[in-house]
């Protein structure tokens, strides 16, 4: 705002020298609870995507092959499809919950905070994680989807022999 007042930045510490210090604390403070709950989400997803990875195999019970059982059972990739909503809702939270609008002085402080805290990094991080559940999630529910459909067809072609049959018997 003017000649008096000072700010460094840093990913470690800042200093701030300003009379009315309290309105950019308050920014210094939600970029780090940011930055936590991003760094908590990397962490988590690691976590689930690393589990995931090393069962030997992606194996399904076999109730996930009939129609209608399958979505009543909880298999690994569909707990990791719902994290996946679940961590996508609270990072679209975090990008709403501020808004700069007229105020330039505060949106360049945000501005630099978001770039010494790296904060772009740890969301292009996440999301990547995110987009490689979405992709895990669409292989397996295609693969359902193949095994359903040749489960329906064998039924269809096992009722039509039943009914070839009884009519050849009367």
């Amino acid at each position: 705002y003017s000649g008096h007042d000072f700010m460094i930045l840093d990913s470690e510490a800042s200093f701030i020298y300003d009379d009315e210090y309290f309105e950019v604390l308050e920014f210094f403070e939600f970029a780090n609870l940011q930055l936590l709950e991003l760094q908590y989400f990397d962490r988590l997803l690691d976590e689930k995507l690393n589990y995931f990875y090393s069962q030997q195999h992606y194996k399904m019970p076999l109730r996930a092959y009939v129609p209608l059982l399958a979505e009543k059972i909880s298999m690994p990739i569909s707990l990791l499809a719902q994290l996946k909503v679940d961590i996508s809702v609270i990072i679209e939270r975090l990008d709403n919950s501020i808004k700069m609008v007229g105020d330039t002085y505060f949106s360049n402080v945000y501005h630099m905070l978001r770039q010494q805290l790296s904060l772009d990094d740890w969301r292009l991080s996440i999301n990547k994680k995110l987009d490689i559940i979405r992709d895990l999630y669409t292989v397996y529910q295609d693969r359902l989807d193949i095994i359903h459909d040749e489960i329906l067809t064998l039924v269809i072609i096992i009722l039509i022999a039943v009914e070839a049959i009884i009519a050849f018997l009367k």
